[in-house]
């Protein structure tokens, strides 16, 4: 009977996993297509985006774990989407937010907030490889699979370091 359980056991685990490759297959399948360059664009457009803090988008009126300190001041012009943890809001939708009175960024010390806006570090990958939706440093690799040469060496605009659970970093280019 025992002998019996683990097969049952193996068989479900094989059924499991394959099921798992053929969702992340499936998913592979229905990216958009984007270029490194115009992955390296996107990011540009978060990275030099300009907008003017308002005094509205120092507070953040929502429940945080601990009281929300804004990282800019009212009237302060700002390049760059401001980090917001959990956060993956495109440069359209960052802009409406803010006009519509939402803070300015956060940090994981407030949790993920739904009245503040920006990009996390997960977000921005994300968007600069224009994805309809936000991947998290430990779900990334189900649509992009770790590159198979040297980092270090022969990393491409748009490769990413991740650390699962952590934090990612997209790839630019080589200081010549």
């Amino acid at each position: 009977m025992r002998i019996q359980q683990r097969y049952y056991l193996l068989i479900l685990l094989i059924a499991i996993g394959l099921t798992t490759l053929a969702q992340n297959d499936q998913s592979a399948a229905k990216l958009k297509p984007i270029t490194r360059a115009e992955m390296i664009e996107r990011a540009k457009a978060a990275a030099f985006h300009n907008w003017t803090c308002q005094q509205k988008n120092t507070v953040a009126s929502c429940p945080q774990s601990k009281p929300y300190a804004s990282d800019f001041k009212a009237g302060e012009n700002v390049t760059g989407i401001p980090y917001d943890w959990g956060g993956f809001d495109h440069p359209e939708q960052f802009d409406r937010k803010i006009a519509e009175g939402q803070a300015a960024g956060s940090h994981s010390k407030h949790g993920v907030t739904s009245c503040t806006t920006g990009l996390d570090c997960s977000g921005f990958v994300s968007y600069c490889w224009n994805q309809p939706q936000k991947y998290g440093t430990s779900t990334i690799r189900a649509i992009a699979a770790k590159p198979k040469y040297n980092w270090f060496t022969d990393m491409k605009p748009g490769d990413v370091f991740n650390k699962a659970g952590d934090h990612i970093i997209l790839f630019a280019e080589y200081n010549a």
